[in-house]
């Protein structure tokens, strides 16, 4: 049987990676694994390096603003689990935040490897584009390029996933 220890799932903001996120804290309370939540700006500079630059100092702020917003997303979506499962959610020194800027794909798979992740947990989105063709989604990406199992959500059909 699988267990994992280390479950990462990015956060983009929208209806299908909370989803993925209530999927990634059931499965975190279920296997009593640390949990790493990240979020990606692409093209933002990828570290708190100092820079004089006034557009980097700002984007710099909001990473840090991210941060919050992904503490609140997992704070909303465990008191959902937290319902339906009638389990606790998991600690906090169980819950690791990340926020990166660069390119989105290439960030996920760097955190994943750093973290030592067993289980990446991402929201789908289903959308092809001609762009998406060509280069290729993200979450496609991951799939080709992971080290770790990677489990996609979708918002929609996959009626047994249920809310």
């Amino acid at each position: 049987m699988y267990s994992f220890k280390n479950i990462l799932v990015p956060s983009d903001f929208t209806e299908v990676s909370t989803k993925a996120l209530g999927v990634a804290i059931s499965l975190a309370v279920r296997f009593n694994a640390d949990l790493y939540l990240m979020s990606v700006i692409p093209g933002a500079p990828s570290s708190k390096t100092w820079m004089s630059n006034k557009a980097t100092k700002e984007q710099l702020e909001n990473l840090e603003g991210d941060e919050r917003k992904l503490f609140d997303e997992y704070i909303r979506m465990s008191r959902v689990i937290e319902d339906e499962l009638g389990e606790a959610p998991i600690p906090r020194s169980q819950l690791h935040l990340r926020v990166a800027g660069g390119d989105v794909a290439t960030e996920i798979l760097k955190a994943a490897d750093d973290a030592q992740i067993d289980l990446l947990v991402i929201g789908s989105h289903g959308r092809r584009s001609i762009k998406d063709h060509i280069m290729g989604s993200v979450s496609e990406r991951i799939h080709e390029k992971s080290n770790c199992a990677v489990l996609s959500v979708r918002a929609e059909g996959y009626p047994y996933l249920r809310d």
